[in-house]
């Protein structure tokens, strides 16, 4: 039975690892792309916000029996529709309404992970935490602050550093994993 867990502990390390240099990667080449990102992640999220809409029609369909339901869902599904097509064809002004809302997004999940950070004992690495939850703040206030004129860059700027902090968590919290793993075998 502990030899199970301790491979398992093992295995998920090492795919923390992993998961954290592909995060690391994937940052970097975000942060040196940021215009060309923007465009494509506002397009992205269009795709998303447009298969949603589709789902909301099968919601719709689903709910028939509960006539108001089944219209409301219509109507959401309606949204939806436009909203991601104009993240699709317009996605410079996608970048700009998205870079409000990841703002204040980033400034209440870090505010939220700062509290948990906070409360949370005999974690390692807790220091982590709260350093990238005070990022997340920092990353939000930016956003919030110099939005219109440099939202586009700032959107690219904030989801690359984002995405590399989590990679270097990953990668710590699968380093600490395994070399305890190496500490208990001793």
């Amino acid at each position: 039975m502990f030899v199970q867990v301790k491979d398992e502990i093992k295995k998920n390390a090492r795919t923390s690892i992993i998961e954290g240099v592909i995060f690391l990667i994937l940052g970097i080449l975000i942060f040196c792309e940021s215009f060309v990102s923007s465009e494509i992640f506002s397009m992205f999220v269009g795709v998303l916000i447009l298969i949603l809409g589709f789902y909301t029609f099968k919601h719709a369909y689903d709910v028939r029996s509960h006539i108001w339901r089944m219209i409301g869902n219509v109507l959401l599904g309606l949204l939806y529709l436009y909203v991601g097509y104009c993240f699709i064809a317009y996605p410079l002004d996608g970048i700009l309404s998205m870079a409000l809302f990841l703002g204040w997004g980033y400034i209440f999940i870090g505010i939220y992970e700062l509290i948990v950070a906070a409360g949370a004992s005999g974690i390692p690495h807790k220091g982590w935490m709260i350093f990238a939850s005070i990022i997340d703040i920092v990353l939000g206030l930016f956003l919030v602050l110099l939005w219109p004129e440099d939202s586009i860059i700032v959107v690219s700027t904030v989801i690359a550093v984002e995405i590399m902090f989590t990679g270097i968590m990953l990668i710590s919290l699968g380093g600490s994993a395994l070399s305890s793993l190496k500490n208990k075998d001793n």
